[in-house]
């Protein structure tokens, strides 16, 4: 039609919004005959969709996908191969907008479809089952993640080389999982996987193995292996010294994690130092996490008492109650919880 001719022109030459009302009257007129496609109508609302998720405007590129969904049987039935994908946009739009329940059951259909057809190659459906466990781990439902993310290993290790990258971002997935199931013993192995594969090639993967120390540190730390989750820490601190600014916030959490270990490990002098490293970083950079920047004056706090330094003890959990003041409601736990520890130090003094 005229009407579809203008929006495809209008797309190509990149005007979006005019685009965009050229199909709309489009639709109007198929919705408006009851003997149109409704493929056709489908695969308008379609356009539109692919036209909002172009500049960024999810939300309606999602509207429009749901009408679309809502012809699947009709795709089914008109043999348009149009389903799967459709689908699938409308997961990643979901997934785009951090509506990772929502994503879910679409990524579900699409591997349904997937292992319905012979003809389908491993990889999608192993991919399909690592989005769908990515679902279930935003979701706290861990057990339903692993069963996925479990599904797509099997497939990827039968399939792909030792070194491959989507294996080393799955074996990554699992080990965060377990870490945030509260199972950091069964993360470790995972993370070793890659650390073998990236530690060949370090100068390639700067970025990754910086992170992947760290997180090997968190996991250990979790253990209650202090020692060996600092010298991980300490490898995490070796790159990012050598690829980011003294100021980078990264690395000042990073400091923060090593006090944490010498905290741990009854070297209060060292934590004090590395909490002091932090906080001067935070002053400047605040985090976008905001309890953190309370958390580390707690920590500092505590440090400061085990050290008999009152007046910096005081200070600083004086510190984190004026943060957590500005983020929750009087009688919040956080809070109250905090009043408490500032009780507590002040008591322990009055005995030493």
């Amino acid at each position: 039609t005229l009407q579809e001719g203008l929006a495809n022109t209008y797309q190509m030459i990149a005007q979006p919004q005019k685009a965009i009302m050229y199909y709309e009257r489009c639709c109007q007129l198929l919705e408006q005959d009851p003997n149109s496609s409704k493929a056709n109508l489908a695969n308008l609302y379609l356009k539109i969709a692919t036209i909002y998720d172009q500049i960024q405007e999810y939300e309606n590129a999602t509207v429009y996908k749901e009408r679309s969904v809502a012809f699947l049987d009709h795709f089914l039935k008109e043999d348009i191969p149009l389903a799967l994908p459709l689908l699938l946009s409308i997961a990643s739009s979901y997934t785009q907008t951090d509506q990772h329940s929502k994503a879910l059951p679409y990524y579900e259909r699409c591997l349904a479809i997937r292992e319905q057809n012979t003809d389908t190659k491993s990889g999608e459906k192993a991919l399909l089952c690592f989005h769908i466990a990515i679902c279930y781990m935003y979701d706290k439902q861990y057990e339903n993640a692993m069963t996925f993310y479990q599904k797509g290993q099997v497939i990827w290790e039968q399939s792909l080389p030792a070194d491959h990258t989507d294996l080393m971002n799955l074996y990554t997935a699992i080990a965060n999982t377990f870490g945030m199931w509260g199972k950091p013993d069964k993360a470790i192995p995972y993370y070793e996987r890659c650390r073998v594969v990236w530690e060949q090639n370090p100068s390639i993967y700067q970025k990754e193995l910086a992170t992947l120390y760290q997180s090997m540190g968190n996991a250990l730390y979790d253990m209650k292996q202090y020692g060996k989750a600092l010298d991980s820490y300490k490898n995490s601190r070796t790159i990012l010294e050598q690829t980011s600014p003294h100021n980078d916030t990264k690395l000042a959490q990073l400091h923060m994690n090593m006090a944490d270990c010498y905290n741990g490990i009854e070297q209060f002098n060292l934590a004090a130092d590395y909490y002091e490293r932090c906080y001067k970083v935070f002053k400047q950079n605040p985090p976008k996490e905001h309890t953190l920047m309370a958390r580390l004056c707690t920590n500092m706090a505590l440090v400061y008492a085990q050290l008999y330094q009152l007046q910096k003890s005081e200070y600083y959990m004086e510190q984190s109650i004026a943060v957590l003041k500005k983020i929750y409601s009087p009688n919040h736990p956080y809070l109250q919880e905090a009043y408490k520890m500032q009780q507590i130090i002040r008591k322990e003094f009055k005995h030493k």
